[in-house]
């Protein structure tokens, strides 16, 4: 048995079932989320409507966290994630999250944000 079907044998096995922070390996053998459940959650944080979060404009704090999100979890690259978000060009879509990351720096109510978003995501 190789490595991968050990990791889909085992993920079948611990679908549906809590699995503790100490699991190094924690993430990769829960799966990746949709990038609508993403976008679903990331909407529901900021209070917005889901297709607001593909509004145009560097101001669109809620899509710059969807980006983020469907980078860390969604499992896609770049030039996917830019797909979904209207056609963006691979480096705008690194941009957006480099924006994000420094907005979080100056922003502790936006950090706070991203940080419930985070935690929801890891249950």
């Amino acid at each position: 048995m190789g490595a991968g079907e050990f990791i889909e044998k085992i993920k079948g096995m611990l679908k549906g079932k809590p699995l503790s922070s100490e699991i190094v390996e924690r993430k990769r053998l829960m799966g990746n989320p949709q990038p609508d459940n993403v976008i679903k959650i990331v909407a529901e944080m900021f209070g917005v409507d889901e297709k607001g979060i593909n509004g145009k404009g560097k101001a669109n704090t809620a899509r710059k966290a969807a980006i983020y999100f469907m980078q860390r979890y969604a499992g896609l690259g770049n030039e996917e994630v830019g797909k979904l978000f209207g056609g963006l060009h691979y480096s705008a879509v690194s941009k957006a999250s480099a924006r994000l990351r420094e907005d979080m720096a100056k922003d502790k109510k936006l950090s706070k944000i991203i940080q419930r978003i985070d935690s929801h995501s890891k249950t």
